[in-house]
């Protein structure tokens, strides 16, 4: 067919300004007892290796492997520039984003020479984002049950908690529990962090018996008990004079009762249980 731009005389054929196709050549010898004989060339499009990548910049943890699109390019080799990017596959160009570092990097797609036709190169430029670096902070990690406590989640922009918390919010937790903040910065990336309250239970004391005694008696030892294991025992004497300290913890030994007026003398003993600082 006609479109292909020969020169007749020397051969050469110019397939910059030929059109695509396959074309018989013949070349004929001149004389007396010419002859002839004939080629076949094919003048194809070069390679082309354009492609983009959509939706950067990424987040290293959002699940989905970004993938090369060629709109009219084909892929070759992928490579990319400066290092810290990492490929699923160098020949389909799937970046992993789990493995490679954050930063801006430029993506080279290589088709080699072959059949005649030149290397083609492309490139695009694609940006990995850090992970923010999500706390999760509680007002305290140990509370008395009863008590409120406030979770608040530091180095990103908004914040989601489990357990139907909200951030910066006071609440009373129920029980002893860990907490997952899912902290999200400007760059729509996400990261977690936990925190674990302890809720310590309310220290009781058990019930002691009240003790009636004469003037230089000898009380009975008073051993306080209580539900709860590890718990102290403050208390306090309201009348002194009776032989006993005005104050004082744990078990209150025997002690000889003074009483050196003639109207019996009344003292109460207000005691108060202590375990992880509830009371």
């Amino acid at each position: 067919p006609v479109g292909l731009n020969l020169d007749s005389t020397t051969g050469i054929i110019t397939a910059s300004t030929s059109n695509i196709g396959t074309y018989a050549v013949t070349y004929t010898t001149n004389g007396v007892c010419p002859n002839s004989m004939t080629e076949t060339i094919t003048i194809t499009n070069g390679f082309n290796a354009a492609f983009t990548y959509s939706g950067s910049p990424y987040c290293p943890n959002s699940g989905q492997n970004p993938l090369p699109v060629f709109n009219s390019g084909s892929p070759g080799v992928f490579s990319s520039n400066p290092s810290g990017l990492n490929f699923v596959n160098v020949i389909s160009g799937e970046i992993d984003l789990s493995s490679s570092s954050s930063g801006t990097y430029t993506v080279y797609n290589i088709i080699s020479a072959s059949g005649g036709c030149g290397t083609a190169i492309d490139s695009s430029v694609i940006t990995i984002n850090s992970l923010p670096a999500v706390g999760a902070n509680a007002s305290s990690s140990s509370v008395c049950n009863g008590s409120t406590v406030t979770l608040t989640g530091s180095g990103a922009s908004s914040y989601a908690w489990t357990g139907g918390v909200t951030d910066g919010v006071s609440f009373v937790p129920s029980a002893t529990d860990t907490y997952t903040v899912t902290g999200t910065d400007s760059n729509g990336c996400s990261n977690t962090s936990t925190v674990t309250v302890t809720v310590n239970s309310l220290p009781t004391v058990d019930l002691v018996q009240n003790q009636t005694l004469c003037a230089n008696s000898s009380t009975t030892a008073i051993v306080f008990t209580g539900a709860v294991s590890g718990t102290s025992y403050d208390w306090t004497n309201t009348d002194a004079s009776i032989g006993l300290p005005s104050n004082g913890s744990g078990t209150i030994p025997s002690f000889v009762a003074i009483n050196t007026g003639s109207t019996a003398v009344t003292s109460t003993i207000t005691v108060t249980p202590n375990n992880n600082g509830c009371a």
